[in-house]
């Protein structure tokens, strides 16, 4: 059926509601479920866990529908193997900033220059020097078509 009156595809991750209470307590009881109302919160946070593109919920005719892709390798998210084999290789030679816009790309996936300088608490200089350095090494890359892009996302090279 459709989805409860206060549950919208906007507010689905916030908005809690049991559409068959019994059945729900049933599958808690028997070791099925860990918690209740956990469903569509697990599901976002499992999909972002293995980085894979949000859950896609939509109503029509009655009905709810949920996509959830699997596409993994064509996701802007997605690090190929060969950028991790890259960061592997040379990860005892990288200097700290260099380490730790890694590890904000890991957490983010996509952080800009600003994000970077406020997370690290370096100089701005300092992170365009190690960006640069890591855009050579080919294991970042900038996101925009522009030359000078001041708010341009940086994220793992795409093969």
């Amino acid at each position: 059926g459709p989805l409860p009156a206060q549950v919208t595809e906007e507010n689905i991750q916030d908005q809690q509601s049991t559409r068959n209470v019994r059945i729900a307590r049933v599958l808690y009881d028997m070791g099925y479920v860990k918690e209740l109302n956990e469903g569509v919160k697990r599901i976002y946070r499992v999909m972002e866990e293995l980085r894979l593109e949000s859950p896609e919920y939509r109503q029509k005719d009655g009905y709810v529908y949920l996509t959830l892709k699997n596409s993994i390798a064509s996701h802007k998210k997605t690090i190929p193997k060969e950028v991790m084999e890259r960061i592997e290789h040379s990860w005892s030679r990288f200097n700290k900033t260099q380490g730790e816009i890694i590890n904000l790309l890991f957490f983010k996936s996509e952080v800009s220059l600003d994000e970077f300088t406020e997370e690290i608490g370096v100089a701005e200089q300092t992170v365009r020097r190690n960006l640069r350095s890591l855009e050579e090494m080919q294991i970042v890359e900038k996101d925009t078509h522009k030359k000078r892009d001041l708010h341009a996302p940086y994220r793992f090279k795409s093969v």
